[in-house]
């Protein structure tokens, strides 16, 4: 790369892959993110899709369509399990500050 000037490759690099979208299949993208994000398999998902009885592993809530996210810690990349889109969001949001879940609680339960 002839730029030295990290903002300038960066911008390259964006403009590069808008201009040369990748065109793979949704089950390639699917494989592929799998493996890139989380480090694991379709075979891995499907196995946790099915001990979990394809249900989110916070509420419970039933998912026909295998559209479960796959939760994993930030900090190490180990995956935990598969959450419907409301409780990865909530975990989401909790995860950097966890005093809030005390907070959320005591609210609760007023």
């Amino acid at each position: 790369m002839p730029y030295k000037d990290i903002v300038k490759r960066k911008a390259y690099a964006s403009k590069w892959q808008k201009d040369n979208p990748r065109k793979e299949e949704p089950e390639q993208k699917r494989i592929r993110n799998l493996k890139l994000r989380y480090g694991i398999s379709v075979e891995d998902y499907d196995a946790m899709f099915i001990e979990q009885d394809g249900k989110c592993a916070i509420c419970g809530r039933e998912s026909t369509d295998k559209c479960l996210c796959v939760d994993h810690n930030h900090k190490t990349g180990k995956v935990r399990g598969l959450l419907c889109q409301r409780c990865n969001a909530l975990l989401g949001l909790l995860e950097n500050h966890p005093e809030m879940l005390v907070q959320v609680q005591n609210f609760l339960f007023l």
